[in-house]
């Protein structure tokens, strides 16, 4: 189903770049503190945002009401909706 293949896609870009941030967040906390609390609050509201997008991205499904079962169906059997784990203590 194509609309499960892009959510999908996108759920997985969006992991990349939760995951990046939360990386460099903790190299700056380890390499220079001082940066890595001056960047905490702005990467905490990237992290925020991103989530929300993601939040959006599977809030459309409403807008196809035939595939929406099948889609949720889906994502619970491939567990790919796993991106909250990603979420650092600090968040």
């Amino acid at each position: 189903m194509r609309i499960f293949r892009t959510l999908k896609r996108y759920v997985k870009v969006v992991q990349k770049d939760r995951l990046h941030t939360i990386n460099r967040y903790k190299h700056l906390r380890e390499t220079d503190p001082a940066e890595a609390d001056e960047l905490r609050v702005q990467m905490a509201e990237h992290l925020r945002k991103v989530d929300g997008q993601l939040t959006v991205a599977l809030g459309m499904l409403d807008r196809v009401p035939k595939h929406k079962k099948k889609v949720e169906m889906q994502i619970r059997m491939h567990s790919f909706c796993h991106y909250r784990t990603y979420l650092p203590s600090y968040y």
